[in-house]
């Protein structure tokens, strides 16, 4: 009889103890699976970040040209909005990529030819516009281009008309860039060029450079 006793104090004993252990066990396994997921990600979808086009920015107030924005546009919005383009390589004066496309989905009689000029950081330097000009008689063409411009208000720094000869016109804008349009003489072409001021004057500069550079070669051979 004792040695029943004994045998089921053991026994019960033994059963505590197991008991004991899963309990233990089960709560380390819940802990475990309650951390796991309190590190997971958050499942939900990160919200679309929508990209504004400088043109579409009103806070960019670069001049305006065909769409575009003079110093805020870039190589990618310039052209994402042409239907082709050839590429003309590194313009020599602004060390920038620089394209061409031809005058048609402009809107603008006549357009033959747009050549953009951008920057190393790609943003737009110049627009060079050239436009088939054959009314050379009563130069209407010369006079409408030049209204358009003229009725922004921009400050005109240069004009020059004469019944014949060449057609010049010149103009600054609020940002301080430069509008030229020309007619010259005897050409079939009337041509209107939009700059950014940091355009004009790496241009201004290079040539200023080349000129002397030569004219030291010139005199160098007496």
């Amino acid at each position: 009889m004792p040695n029943k006793l004994l045998m089921s104090g053991v026994f019960f004993t033994l059963l505590a103890s197991l008991t004991g252990c899963e309990q233990k066990n089960t709560t380390v396994s819940e802990q475990h699976t309650a951390s796991a997921n309190a590190s997971l990600p958050n499942s939900e979808p990160a919200a679309e970040v929508v990209k504004t086009w400088p043109e579409e920015d009103d806070s960019k107030t670069g001049t305006p040209v065909l769409g575009f924005k003079l110093g805020d546009s870039t190589y990618q919005s310039v052209t994402r909005n042409l239907s082709g383009w050839d590429d003309l390589g590194i313009n020599g004066y602004s060390q920038g990529k620089m394209i061409t496309t031809n005058g048609n989905g402009y809107g603008v009689d006549h357009l033959k030819k747009v050549t953009y000029i951008f920057a190393p950081d790609e943003s737009l330097q110049a627009v060079l516009m050239q436009i088939d000009n054959r009314d050379k008689m009563g130069n209407e063409s010369f006079k409408k281009f030049k209204s358009y411009i003229e009725q922004r208000g921009y400050k005109r720094i240069s004009n020059q008309e004469p019944f014949v000869g060449n057609q010049y016109a010149e103009y600054v804008t609020p940002n301080g860039d430069n509008i030229e349009i020309s007619a010259p003489h005897l050409s079939f072409d009337l041509n209107i060029d939009y700059q950014t001021a940091a355009f004009i004057k790496s241009f201004n500069t290079m040539q200023q450079q080349q000129k002397t550079a030569q004219t030291n070669a010139e005199a160098a051979q007496f």
